[in-house]
């Protein structure tokens, strides 16, 4: 065995839940990643970060628009305090919980 890389995880799994009925839609993953080594002394803790959708497929009867899904998505669900990145000696924080809607038309 060869020395451990800096920043890399020996543990991590990801979990997904994905639901659909009619024009609706909706999901939930959740992602694990265990403790990381940041330099030979000090360790990054390791973190649990969930993401959940929603959506509705509608039909608009505007005439050249076929379809349009709205979607919202949270990421970071609980908010949740983490290191994202390590390289070198150097590491980012995780980005907090977001919120997006987006719009997508079919033409």
């Amino acid at each position: 065995m060869g020395e451990e890389v800096h920043g890399s995880v020996s543990d991590q799994f990801v979990v997904s839940l994905d639901w659909e009925r009619n024009q609706y839609f909706a999901g939930l993953s959740t992602k694990h990643v265990g403790e990381r080594a940041i330099n030979s002394a000090t360790t990054a803790d390791a973190y649990t970060v969930s993401d959940a959708y929603l959506g509705v497929d509608v039909e608009t009867g505007v005439s050249g628009i076929k379809n349009m899904q709205i979607r919202m998505t949270i990421n970071n669900l609980f908010d949740e305090n983490y290191l994202g990145g390590i390289a070198g000696q150097s590491a980012w924080i995780g980005a907090p919980r977001t919120a997006a809607v987006n719009l997508r038309f079919e033409f």
